[in-house]
């Protein structure tokens, strides 16, 4: 969704590289990067001084190998719970599919 915004406001430029952009551009898309983001999320790139390092920040937080992401995914493991399927095939199941994505 902020890529989306991003390039629709034709500042794509300043999350691909941060050379060859103009520090304005930098400065805007880092602006609506933290506009766009939750609190929470924010918090992560408050230090941040252009919008490519925010970008890869959030990238590197939530991406299947980030920390965010397995900590999501350990919770997820924790909050599941057998009285939530009908059948133990499908809780086990969930658990399995939980525990893959983790190893991935």
């Amino acid at each position: 969704m902020v890529k989306a915004y991003l390039l629709r406001e034709g500042l794509s430029e300043a999350i691909a590289s941060a050379e060859n952009t103009h520090d304005w551009m930098q400065e805007k898309s880092l602006a609506d990067i933290i506009l766009i983001c939750e609190y929470d999320i924010a918090n992560h790139i408050q230090a941040c001084k252009t919008g490519f390092e925010a970008w890869k920040t959030l990238k590197d937080l939530y991406n299947s190998d980030g920390f965010i992401s397995k900590y999501l995914l350990l919770q997820k493991f924790y909050q599941t719970l057998q009285a939530d399927f009908k059948t133990v095939e499908a809780y086990v199941s969930k658990l399995k599919f939980i525990l893959d994505n983790l190893a991935a």
